[in-house]
């Protein structure tokens, strides 16, 4: 399955289980900093909803600042319905400009990882396919700081045939070092080796790095 159909599987597999939140569920926090459910998933509709002129003019008057890109994405979402959320998701799945022009691997690892921020946030954890977390281990979303963390280190995944790096090790689940990699600081318990306490002091700030990255 090439780059293109891996990240429309994850965007439709999170737009189904978006369809499974109750309201409460929407409003909880997610693994990023300062943002619920909601702001996360929205988060995604950002580029596609406004389209490529729009999304320049804002990065401009965002000072090219990610974080203020993204806050700026969120706030215009905030009076949506979740409802609208989902369904603007799904279309998006297929027919928004970002599908059509940078679908692929970017795409995919920047799902995979703001999927897991709200499945691993309301306990409702689930299975990767292999296939998305190579491609994604392979391709990390470059905006999260993930080569910085993994620099002089190996990772090597004891789930999948995978690993990368030279350096001391850092060993556990490929979706762990998925999104330790990504700054989630919550699932350092879950890595092993020499290495994860070189990976540790890499973390700004007490629980790891705000939302971070775009698409």
């Amino acid at each position: 399955m090439d780059a293109r159909s891996l990240a429309s599987a994850e965007r439709a597999d999170l737009a189904g289980f978006c369809r499974t939140l109750d309201s409460a569920e929407w409003e909880r926090p997610s693994l990023c900093e300062g943002w619920r459910v909601r702001d996360v998933v929205a988060h995604l509709l950002q580029v596609d909803d406004v389209g490529l002129h729009r999304h320049v003019v804002d990065f401009i008057r965002c000072g090219f600042g990610i974080d203020r890109f993204n806050a700026l994405g969120v706030e215009r979402h905030a009076s949506w319905s979740t409802e609208q959320i989902v369904v603007t998701l799904e279309r998006q799945i297929e027919l928004g400009w970002l599908s059509r022009t940078r679908r692929g691997l970017p795409c995919l690892a920047e799902t995979v990882i703001h999927h897991q921020d709200v499945r691993r946030a309301l306990g409702r954890p689930r299975t990767i396919p292999a296939e998305r977390l190579i491609a994604t281990l392979g391709a990390p979303d470059t905006f999260t700081g993930s080569a910085k963390r993994a620099r002089g280190l190996r990772f090597v995944a004891t789930d999948l045939e995978w690993s990368r790096g030279e350096g001391l090790e850092v060993r556990g689940p490929a979706e762990a070092i998925v999104m330790a990699l990504a700054g989630r600081r919550s699932v350092l318990g879950e890595l092993t080796g020499e290495g994860k306490a070189v990976l540790s002091e890499r973390f700004s700030g007490p629980s790891g790095p705000g939302p971070g990255g775009i698409l």
